[in-house]
């Protein structure tokens, strides 16, 4: 350590160091502190004189520059005072005199005279503490006119740096101040807008002129908006370049407006062009002048005239206008002057090229200045309209017309005014007339309705009226003044005003009687094919009874000798098994469940035959008439049906004129159907028929008795008079030939009823029969499978007679676990088709699939046409109807014996 008190050493240090020679102030130091030696700077600036420093401790002139800091500098090695001490600091000194000033101090290690020792280095700070505060004033200024201002100012440094942005700026990005400054503005630049903003900085900064821009600039929460910035170069007094300055606004919304304003000039534009007419400004002087002082192209189109020679001429004197049409066109547009009320006219003009048209012009007059008056407007060719107009004028008196041919009457019903208007074919309709609809209200016309239909009307009116709809779609019954029932379809449009009030109803009003009717009929066909069903699914199960009963009572009665006493009950019984099985037929044919047996007969000896024997059983005093014409007519169908078809008709006809004298006509003939001739029932395809029909002088019926005649079990006959199903055979067996049948009648006027039956393309074939004797079987094995005990007992014991084998069972998987024993055990198979468990359908496929060629014959009490295409597909031999299976099971048996050669 350097001793201060060594007079000799420290001149030796003086000398050594040239500590005066220095710009600075200097000091030498030792581990403790103390000042070895101190250059004329520093004592001016520790001292404010020339006083010497030496001998002084350095923290009575900087207090912050500790002692112990300075022995741990003194002390460390060279690498760690770096680390201990940066090279210079700032702090405060004191001076002798007791100012404070600020102090540049920085420390290093030195050797003097061979040892260690510490050089301080001291400036005085006070001169440029000052202009920094200066400056700071000055810079918070700036900064209070930039946020004041409401563009955002910003300044560069000459080569082109951002020194400062003001703080819109920096709230705007959401960024501190020193992400902007330098180049670091550019980050938030839209990437398409940088390399241009770029190149324009650089020729600006360049050439040092104004840098007028346009750019986006990314928002804090990253969407980018439009700026322009205008920056200017900054000069000293003496012109030297110092800085640019300038601002940056926020033009998002102004420049989206501009883009909008010219997007929306465009459009005009282009609306204007696409106008199919012509877009004018029409101007008349005080003096009474007038012109087209603009207009677009199309204007030569109206008046004949090009654009410019329009706009030229006084359009009062265009020689083309059509002269009936000039004084009313002249009086509309001095009234529009007058009032500057909208202007709109219609004239014709008689153009040079196209002949005479139809010109519309609207226009929105304007006063202008000198007291003039100038109309802005569009002209269109309005020629198809007119023409159109006068077209839709004839069509509507075509259509009036054929309204009225068609039948279908028009109303209007004006709810302010209350008023209700009919047109003729309406009050034909209705069978009203003009004097009791007009001049009513609509409570009035209500009263042309059924009364039990007028509830179902109003109830339609109000979900209408209360704004749930617009369309109002009704049928319902009218009265007409002659007392004749009518259906009529109501289908109206309601038409509202701007709150949505109903204003006024615009209905058409359709005569549907016939298809009402039309409907009925189909609504009945549907019950009686459901009652149908079910009485077929009856009559089936009794079927089974009655073959059982009749077949044993045959059993029976040829066991026993012809003069037995039982013989005689047995007959009844078998009468009355007969009457049973008339009505299963009865019943089958109603449910179109029985097999007819179809031929093209002869139509007038079956008709001949029916009424011969009715003549028999009918009281004398009805007369049975009957007219054929001359004409042969021949029909595919069943002849017992037809037969049943005559005496079901004439008999209903016959109870109809009761105990008194009366007539039953029957007549024949034939009928073409549809292509422009009659059209009796719906269901009928065109075509010929053969019609035959019933007429009576009876007591008639009314229309309710006439909506059900053809409903099974329905009779107006006292009870245990009648079962009801006459008729309804009737309809079911015309409906099974492919016919319809319809009825007419009033009370006290008789009944008449046509039948219509499909014509046969061929000749009748023979009637005479053939007497048939059934051949005794030898031996041949059967199997016969049918549900009902009763059927196999009887069938097996007759096929005994007839010299078969029979093994019966009651249970078709029995049979087939037998037959699947011993295939070759049975020459033939005879299965009912409807069984328990299994039909007769299941059990012949796999009777079948064991062994082919086993034949199978299949008893059924009714047979669809589904049930005989199965069958055939099957390979089924022959279908055989109850209750014929007794006479014809051992027939056809030697039939499929003497085909197929089995023994």
């Amino acid at each position: 350590m350097v001793n201060g008190s060594d007079p000799a050493k420290v001149h030796g240090l003086r000398i050594e160091l040239g500590l005066s020679a220095l710009a600075h102030g200097a000091l030498l130091v030792d581990g403790d502190g103390l000042i070895l030696a101190a250059n004329r700077a520093a004592s001016r600036i520790l001292a404010s004189d020339d006083a010497r420093l030496e001998g002084h401790s350095l923290s009575e002139f900087i207090p912050d520059l500790k002692r112990d800091d300075l022995q741990t500098l003194f002390l460390s090695k060279p690498q760690e005072r770096k680390r201990e001490m940066p090279r210079k600091r700032e702090m405060l000194g004191a001076r002798r005199d007791g100012v404070r000033l600020p102090l540049r101090v920085s420390v290093s290690s030195v050797r003097s005279s061979g040892s260690p020792a510490l050089l301080v280095m001291v400036s005085d700070l006070s001169r440029r503490k000052l202009l920094e505060a200066a400056d700071r004033d000055s810079r918070h200024g700036f900064r209070l006119l930039a946020q004041a201002l409401p563009q955002i100012l910003w300044t560069w440094s000459a080569r082109g740096d951002v020194e400062f942005v003001g703080p819109q700026w920096i709230e705007y990005t959401g960024l501190p101040l020193e992400s902007h400054l330098g180049s670091g503005w550019l980050n938030q630049v839209h990437p398409d807008d940088r390399p241009g903003l770029v190149d324009a900085k650089r020729a600006a900064i360049s050439g040092e002129r104004t840098l007028k821009a346009e750019f986006r600039v990314r928002r804090y929460d990253g969407e980018y908006q439009w700026f322009e910035s205008t920056i200017v170069p900054l000069r000293a007094r003496d012109g030297t370049f110092v800085r640019w300055v300038g601002t940056i606004d926020n033009i998002h919304e102004a420049r989206a407006n501009r883009v909008a304003l010219i997007a929306e000039r465009d459009r005009f534009a282009r609306l204007v062009s696409s106008v199919p007419g012509a877009v004018y400004a029409f101007r008349r002087a005080p003096d009474g002048s007038a012109a087209f002082p603009l207009s677009t192209g199309g204007i030569a189109n109206f008046v004949g005239l090009s654009r410019k020679a329009a706009t030229d001429r006084d359009p009062r004197s265009i020689p083309y206008i059509h002269t009936d049409d000039l004084a009313a066109m002249r009086g509309s547009i001095d009234e529009s002057a007058r009032s500057l009320t909208a202007w709109h006219g219609e004239w014709r003009v008689q153009h040079p090229e196209r002949g005479e048209i139809w010109v519309e012009a609207r226009s929105i007059p304007n006063r202008d200045d000198d007291g003039g008056t100038t109309w802005y407007g569009i002209m269109m060719d309005v020629t198809q309209r007119k023409r159109a107009e006068e077209e839709l004028q004839r069509s509507q008196a075509r259509l009036q017309a054929a309204l009225m041919a068609s039948g279908i009457g028009t109303c209007i019903w004006d709810v302010a005014s209350g008023r209700v208007w009919w047109d003729d074919a309406l009050l034909e309709l209705f069978d009203r007339t003009r004097e009791e609809v007009e001049g009513n209200s609509i409570e009035h016309a209500i009263n042309f309705i059924h009364p039990e239909d007028r509830v179902q009307v109003t109830n339609a009116i109000i979900p209408v009226w209360q704004g749930r709809g617009d369309t109002l779609n009704v049928e319902c019954r009218s009265l007409r003044r002659d007392g004749a029932l009518q259906w009529i379809a109501v289908n109206a449009r309601v038409d509202r005003d701007a709150g949505g009030k109903v204003i006024r109803v615009t209905g058409a009003c359709t005569d549907i009687t016939e298809r009402r009717r039309a409907e009925e009929s189909q609504r009945n066909l549907q019950r009686i094919e459901s009652l149908g069903t079910l009485a077929g699914g009856i009559a089936h199960d009794f079927n089974n009874l009655l073959l059982a009963i009749a077949g044993n009572v045959q059993l029976a009665m040829a066991d026993l000798p012809l003069d037995h006493e039982v013989q005689h009950s047995l007959e009844e019984i078998e009468r009355a098994a007969a009457r049973a099985s008339d009505l299963v037929r009865q019943i089958l044919a109603f449910s179109h469940q029985s097999e007819p047996r179809r031929a093209v007969i002869a139509l007038r000896p079956t008709v001949e035959e029916a009424l011969r024997l009715l003549r028999a059983s009918l009281p004398a005093m009805i007369d049975i008439q009957a007219d054929f014409g001359e004409q042969p007519l021949a029909v595919d169908a069943d002849s017992t049906q037809i037969h049943q078809i005559v005496m079901n008709l004439v008999t209903n006809s016959a109870h109809a004129i009761g105990d008194r004298a009366g007539t039953v006509t029957v007549t024949t003939r034939s009928v073409t159907v549809g292509s422009g001739h009659i059209q009796p029932a719906a269901e009928l395809a065109s075509g010929i028929y053969v019609c035959i029909i019933v007429k009576d002088t009876g007591k008639g019926m009314d229309e309710a008795t006439l909506d059900r005649i053809f409903d099974p079990f329905f009779t107006t006959k006292p009870v245990g008079h009648g079962t009801g199903l006459g008729l309804s055979v009737v309809h079911g067996i015309v409906r099974a030939h492919g016919g319809a049948i319809t009825a007419t009648s009033q009370p006290g006027d008789g009944a008449t009823f046509h039948v219509y039956l499909p014509a046969a393309t061929r000749a009748a074939e023979s009637t005479d029969a053939v007497v048939q004797t059934v051949t005794q079987g030898r031996g041949q094995r059967v199997m016969y499978v049918d549900d009902e005990d009763a059927l196999v007992f009887l069938v097996s014991r007759v096929l005994e007679r007839l010299g078969y084998g029979v093994t019966g069972f009651t249970e078709a998987s029995k049979a087939l676990t037998a037959f699947q024993a011993h295939p070759d055990n049975y020459d033939v198979v005879v299965t009912d088709l409807s069984m328990p468990g299994m039909s007769g359908f299941t059990l012949a496929r796999s009777m079948l699939e064991i062994r082919p060629d086993i034949p199978v014959l299949m008893t059924s009490g009714y047979v669809r046409p589904q049930d005989r295409e199965a069958a055939e597909q099957l390979g089924i031999r022959e279908l055989i109807l109850k209750p014929d299976t007794i006479d014809e099971l051992g027939s056809s048996l030697e039939r499929l014996f003497k085909l197929y050669k089995a023994t």
